[in-house]
């Protein structure tokens, strides 16, 4: 990726609550998905991503950020819980970034450089979608493994 290695450029996003997201309060680790309801990658990616934030939430914040309407994300959360604080932002805003080459997109920070970023996911209708999600666990825990120490 060209934005690997740079620095987490600042937004403007407001969580479920209206509550505008800040940086400063954030930890030096911060692993950040992009992403939308309709996207079935996306969507199937939430299992792997909620097991990591159960297992580092005190070392690591974890961040989505989506397009969509609040009222969409609020209704998709009641039926399909997703624990990683919620933000939203216009979509063209979340574009104009640069960050983002498709859904989902996943980028882990260490003290806001970009040191993690993936494009794209699993269709959960592969045959090897177990498969790419065990590799995509292994290798989430050993970068945020490898993070912690460095802290």
């Amino acid at each position: 990726s060209n934005i690997f290695g740079t620095i987490m450029p600042t937004f403007l996003a407001t969580d479920l609550n209206n509550s505008i997201f800040r940086r400063d309060t954030l930890k030096s680790i911060v692993f950040y998905n992009f992403w939308f309801t309709t996207c079935s990658p996306c969507v199937a990616e939430i299992p792997i991503f909620d097991s990591l934030q159960k297992k580092y939430s005190n070392k690591v914040d974890f961040i989505a950020i989506t397009f969509e309407e609040k009222g969409i994300i609020k209704d998709f959360l009641k039926i399909h819980p997703f624990y990683f604080h919620q933000y939203t932002m216009l979509r063209s805003t979340l574009e104009n970034l640069g960050i983002t080459n498709g859904y989902p997109t996943t980028i882990i920070t260490y003290k806001n450089k970009i040191i993690f970023c993936q494009y794209g996911g699993a269709s959960p209708y592969s045959k090897y979608f177990k498969a790419i999600m065990e590799a995509s666990m292994k290798k989430y825990t050993n970068i945020l493994d490898e993070l912690i120490k460095q802290n």
